[in-house]
């Protein structure tokens, strides 16, 4: 179960996504259902919501294991991130996540007081390679950096742009490249049917990651990048991840978006799986 955990780490570099015109406008409210397969088995059910206002955001995220994977190996999660919208980008104000693996309990609060710094409450401390108060300077949590991402895809959709990421443990830039165009062709997975723009997401690493049984088959090397397939579920809004790609010598991960509901101006719009 070691890859399927390490390698959700880079699909919530890219589920997490709101922002654009439309969000300027006025309030808005997008949630996303995500469900994951590894091996050909769904092993998770995602749902993301995003709460948008003129000038702030505020981001919730749920998942669990599912079918015979949930039974063996039970792990939840709930996560949240809020902050600031301005003309030079994100504000984070406050993030944090929870979660439960085998019956174990974690969590992270981060708090953003200005001027750069970042304050951290998690238990259990971390203990492998602290990073440096100076490498935390201009850091933002990961919903903020996607959502910084976002921004500049729905204005210029090429991938191409790096982000100084700490989540409370570890400490990483994110790296996106871009991989061309596609399409998601009609299938008994996806909600959302047409043309995409594929980007490769990349994790440089730099502090807080395990430094103990590091070979893992190579996994660790396997792990640090997924292929990300971009679109926009709704014309009015923003492009959001709708397919997501980790490949490695155990086998794929494949993330599908399975589900999307807009809610602006109250009225609400859907996009489900079969449609």
């Amino acid at each position: 179960m070691r890859y399927p955990r390490n390698a959700l780490l880079a699909l919530g570099i890219v589920v997490m996504t709101w922002n654009g015109p439309a969000a300027a406008r006025s309030p808005a409210d997008l949630a996303l259902t995500y469900r994951i397969y590894y091996g050909g088995f769904e092993v998770l059910h995602l749902l993301v919501d995003i709460r948008m206002a003129p000038e702030n955001y505020e981001m919730k995220l749920k998942f669990r294991t599912m079918g015979m994977i949930g039974t063996l190996f039970p792990w939840t999660m709930k996560a949240y991130a809020r902050g600031r919208l301005t003309k030079d980008g994100v504000r984070p104000v406050a993030a944090g996540h929870r979660n439960s693996w085998r019956g174990r309990k974690r969590w992270v609060e981060l708090r953003y007081p200005g001027r750069g710094h970042v304050v951290v409450d998690a238990h259990p401390v971390p203990e492998d390679d602290k990073p440096s108060p100076k490498r935390l300077l201009e850091t933002i949590d990961l919903a903020s950096a996607i959502i910084a991402m976002t921004r500049k895809f729905d204005t210029n959709p090429v991938c191409g742009l790096r982000l100084p990421v700490f989540d409370g443990r570890r400490r990483y830039n994110l790296v996106l490249k871009g991989l061309g165009d596609g399409v998601v062709r009609r299938n008994g997975y996806s909600a959302y049917v047409g043309p995409v723009v594929k980007c490769r997401v990349e994790m440089d690493r730099l502090a807080g990651f395990k430094t103990r049984h590091k070979s893992y088959g190579g996994l660790d090397e396997n792990d640090r990048a997924a292929s990300v397939f971009m679109a926009r579920p709704f014309s009015d809004a923003p492009p959001v991840p709708v397919r997501i790609e980790i490949e490695s010598r155990w086998g794929d991960v494949l993330a599908h978006l399975t589900q999307a509901k807009l809610a602006v101006d109250g009225a609400t719009r859907k996009l489900v799986r079969g449609n």
